[in-house]
């Protein structure tokens, strides 16, 4: 700053206008109008957000747990003595015999209902006995 804008300034006179000071003062004066534009865009955008969140497809799980009691099934065998896999129990013969016996029809389309079921086998010694080395396992003190 020079010395005579200094002396100036000093004074009381009010320094020269740059282009940050315009800036700031058209900014100033439009402060309710920038106000109001943000307060409307935050409200859209959660407006927006909430008509995403409740239009999302949803999708109802259901497990059913069942236990095959046959003679025969701890060797997978029926008890005429075929050969028995629990990929019988979603094949395409069954899947089709019970969309069409309980009239899935109108509810969705057989390809859809195909997909929607899977076979998950369990066994509970098994998983004991998962959960009895993974606490094992878990022994940080616990060497080769």
């Amino acid at each position: 700053m020079s010395e005579t804008n200094r002396l100036n300034s000093s004074a009381g006179e009010t320094p020269p206008d740059t282009p940050l000071r315009s800036l700031l003062i058209v900014l100033n004066k439009r402060r309710k109008t920038f106000m109001f534009f943000s307060v409307a865009a935050t409200v859209l955008i959660i407006v927006l957000a909430g008509f995403i969140y409740l239009g999302q497809v949803r999708q109802q799980v259901t497990s059913l747990k069942f236990k095959l009691d046959f003679k025969g099934v701890e060797e997978n065998r029926y008890p005429n003595g075929m050969k028995f896999s629990t990929s019988d129990i979603v094949s395409s013969e069954v899947m089709d015999q019970v969309y069409k016996q309980d009239n899935l029809k109108k509810y969705m389309d057989f390809s859809d209902f195909k997909a929607a079921i899977t076979i998950t086998q369990t066994n509970d010694k098994l998983k004991f006995l998962e959960f009895e080395y993974a606490g094992k396992l878990s022994n940080r003190k616990l060497d080769v």
